[in-house]
């Protein structure tokens, strides 16, 4: 081998050794690798679905979902007994009362009434009893006295009884003026009340008349004062 031919030689040894060290093999991406035809090229098993992609139990309508017994209406939605009209809200009666009717200004009143008996020796008397009848109104009304009794009670002995009286003026006239004052007396009452026998005793009365007036039946009551006298 002569001197040019081992230089050409040593060159292209050294050109292979460049190639070995610096050159880039075969690329096996060119080969189609394994891993391109069923590696990463494939759908990854991350891609596939999976139990998290499946519908979860949460999704599904659950029961609190469903309308619940508190959106059904109740009871208390219902209408009450104090919706119902009441008779409060009624109308209320426009009649006219007896305190509406227009007064006929006739007045009457029973002032002063006593009783008493006197029990100052001799046979006792009878029960006495006055008072006066004041009317006011309409000149010329004419008043009676229909009936007139005496209720008497003796509570700490059980006595009670009520006399039927007769009066010594049982009518009048209101005068010109328009009032009248008439002494009305007991003269007598059935049955007798044995009023000295009551003397240390508390008694206690009421007197009731029965009027009629020109203007209509009138009732008057009084308590009356009952003792004995000596």
């Amino acid at each position: 081998m002569t001197i040019a031919s081992r230089g050409l030689f040593l060159i292209a040894s050294m050109g292979c050794g460049l190639t070995l060290l610096g050159c880039p093999g075969p690329d096996t991406g060119d080969a189609g690798a394994a891993r391109d035809a069923a590696g990463l090229d494939a759908p990854a098993l991350q891609d596939a679905p999976s139990a998290l992609d499946a519908p979860s139990s949460s999704d599904a309508p659950s029961s609190s979902d469903a309308p619940s017994s508190s959106d059904a209406p109740s009871a208390l939605d219902a209408p009450s007994s104090s919706d119902a009209p009441s008779s409060s809200d009624a109308p209320s009666s426009d009649a006219p009362s007896s305190r509406d009717a227009p007064s006929s200004g006739l007045v009457i009143e029973i002032r002063d009434p006593a009783g008493w008996g006197s029990c100052f020796g001799g046979p006792p008397d009878p029960l006495l009893a006055s008072w006066t009848l004041h009317a006011s109104g309409p000149v010329g009304t004419a008043i009676s006295v229909d009936s007139a009794t005496l209720h008497v009670v003796v509570a700490s002995r059980g006595y009670a009884e009520t006399q039927t009286l007769t009066l010594d003026t049982p009518s009048f006239t209101i005068p010109a003026g328009g009032v009248a004052d008439q002494m009305q007396r007991k003269i007598s009452g059935t049955p007798s009340v044995p009023i000295c026998t009551f003397c240390g005793d508390t008694i206690t009365g009421e007197l009731t008349l029965h009027l009629t007036t020109d203007l209509g039946p009138e009732v008057r009551t009084s308590p009356v004062d009952l003792g004995c006298v000596f």
